[in-house]
């Protein structure tokens, strides 16, 4: 998990050359625990939103275009979902990752 967060707030950053806003919303929805990472930067096109996640693909100069693959990995392996949501160019991007939560075991005295 901490890879994943790693890599979704190291994009989030990436989308922002001149600076911008991040945010990281944590939140139950039942039965899930949700961590929400949202940016103010450049957004993602129309033509690439489909692309998101596919191994190797990059808007990028420098990157290998796995770090999206890798959390697809890790939140499967959690038996989560991951949720990337843009509205488009220049309007920032959110993402969601959602897992299944637990509540503590409490003993009945």
């Amino acid at each position: 998990m901490e890879q994943l967060l790693l890599n979704l707030i190291k994009n989030a950053i990436e989308a922002m050359p001149e600076g911008g806003s991040l945010s990281i919303k944590t939140y139950l929805k039942h039965p899930n625990a949700c961590i929400q990472i949202a940016d103010s930067g450049v957004g993602i096109s129309e033509e690439n939103k489909e692309k998101i996640g596919t191994p190797f693909f990059t808007t990028r100069k420098e990157g290998t275009g796995l770090g999206l693959s890798i959390c697809d990995k890790i939140i499967n392996a959690h038996q989560g979902s991951l949720d990337i949501y843009s509205e488009g160019p220049g309007k920032g991007t959110v993402a969601t990752i959602q897992i299944p939560h637990t509540p503590p075991f409490v003993s009945a005295r």
